[in-house]
């Protein structure tokens, strides 16, 4: 678990959450389909992180990021950040 002076970071209890939500697959409907790396990545977006950002935090190149996204917006059916990330608040999969 990451941690700065002792407490859990915000990033740590996404990550914590994302596993629940991956163990608990058939939780998540429509966005079942959906691989853990992309729920991770779309959890990323929904807490306000840059396409930067998410690159240095998964360890990805900001490519890599980018091909993520667009798989993120054909499976959602959505085109914008905004829209991936209000369909995670929206299933209660990020906090509003």
């Amino acid at each position: 678990t990451m941690c700065i002076m002792g407490e859990p970071t915000e990033l740590t209890s996404m990550l914590e959450r994302l596993h629940k939500v991956s163990d608990r697959r058939a939780s998540l409907g429509d966005l079942a389909h959906l691989s853990d790396r992309e729920l991770e990545v779309a959890m990323l977006i929904a807490s306000g992180y840059s396409d930067s950002d998410i690159a240095t935090t998964i360890c990805r190149s900001l490519r890599t990021v980018h091909a993520h996204r667009r798989m993120l917006g054909r499976k959602m059916g959505v085109e914008r950040r905004h829209e991936i990330s209000r369909q995670m608040c929206a299933r209660g999969l990020i906090a509003q």
